[in-house]
């Protein structure tokens, strides 16, 4: 009598385990599922190559090791150097050889190739990064849990450990404080893009630099969004010698306004360095002619003030405090000094010529 009258509660518990059991097996095969589906999903990676005798192998090793489905397409932009000879050390690799200088060249011939693909996805490498194994996969499941995305990336770390990269590293990665950031534009170092997206879309030849800004303001204009991930983190080859960092961040200055000036666009942040830049030049106009360099020492300790306090938060290694503050106050100005060139010699010429560049870049078919 008391089995058969506990028999229902005993069956219940039963049938409650077998449930349990079921969801377990049955949550786990969908996230077997949603792996191999990652996995199967094809990414057409695009790798631009300039004289990168020193870079490319690693890169193109750590496209290789991504545990996807991948087509690569490596565009030589016509190196002077032994690139192009170890680029073909490698099996299944799509080689192309672009003459037409410049990055926005390269990537538009990675892109016209890859649109022959069946590819889902688009990843911009370039030749001196390094990626993580598994940069692929957070990629692609970044991207499909978010439809109104159309692109994702992440920031860089310098490939040496050494004084400079405890200078850079901790400013490049602090504007990434959170695991997905929205950002306007992406740097096409290392992004992924939704290729139903950017079908048909290429570059902008017009641009030297800053067309993947160019690029992604375009996107942005369709109303799709744009993320940056810390978990998205890879290694870079940055300049190692204080003349290349000068050079670089006077050439990031010369075109960093050119984009905006295409799409008409304003943000804080340029407000800001158009602003500051104005008044740099004025007031190093008055200095020499006055020479009086108070005010301009007065206006360079503001900025210097800026990064110290930026450095207070963000260094562990407080040794590297005043040199981390000098050295970025310095590039500051080189940059500031750059757009003042832009605005001088390069705005006439490129207002005209980059708008009806961009025009002919959305509606050709290279």
């Amino acid at each position: 009598m008391y089995i058969s009258s506990r028999l229902p509660w005993i069956v219940n518990r039963i049938a409650a385990f077998i449930i349990f059991i079921y969801n377990i097996n049955f949550n786990n095969f969908n996230k077997n599922v949603s792996k191999v589906g990652i996995i199967m999903e094809k990414v057409c990676f695009i790798v631009p190559a300039y004289n990168a005798e020193k870079t490319i192998e690693r890169c193109i090793k750590s496209i290789i090791s991504q545990d996807i489905n991948k087509e690569i397409f490596v565009i030589d932009n016509n190196s002077s150097d032994n690139t192009y000879k170890i680029i073909k050390n490698f099996e299944n690799i799509n080689i192309y050889v672009e003459n037409r200088r410049g990055p926005a060249a390269a990537r538009n011939r990675g892109l016209k190739e890859a649109y022959k693909s069946s590819c889902r996805y688009i990843a911009f490498v370039d030749s001196d990064v390094v990626l993580p194994k598994d940069w692929s996969k957070k990629a692609i499941e970044i991207l499909e849990k978010n439809r109104d995305v159309a692109g994702v990336g992440g920031p860089a770390r310098n490939m040496s450990r050494n004084f400079l990269s405890e200078l850079f590293d901790p400013l490049f990665l602090y504007y990434v404080n959170t695991d997905l950031k929205d950002v306007e534009s992406l740097a096409t170092m290392n992004a992924m893009f939704k290729r139903e997206v950017i079908k048909d879309m290429f570059f902008n030849e017009n641009l030297i630099a800053s067309e993947d800004p160019e690029f992604c303001f375009r996107l942005t204009k369709k109303g799709y969004r744009l993320l940056l991930s810390r978990n998205l983190t890879v290694l870079h080859d940055h300049p190692q010698k204080f003349g290349d960092i000068i050079k670089r961040w006077f050439n990031y200055g010369k075109y960093y306004i050119l984009p905006y000036i295409i799409h008409k666009k304003v943000n804080k942040m340029l407000i800001f360095r158009i602003f500051y830049a104005i008044l740099f030049f004025g007031i190093l106009v008055f200095s020499l002619i006055y020479k009086n360099p108070q005010i301009l020492i007065y206006l360079i300790f503001f900025i210097w003030l800026l990064y110290f306090y930026t450095g207070v938060k963000l260094l562990k290694r407080k040794m590297y405090l005043l040199p981390f503050s000098i050295v970025h106050t310095l590039k500051f100005h080189i940059h500031v000094l750059g757009i003042l060139y832009s605005f001088l010699f390069l705005y006439p010429f490129y207002r005209k010529n980059c708008r009806k560049g961009n025009k002919n870049v959305r509606n050709s078919r290279i």
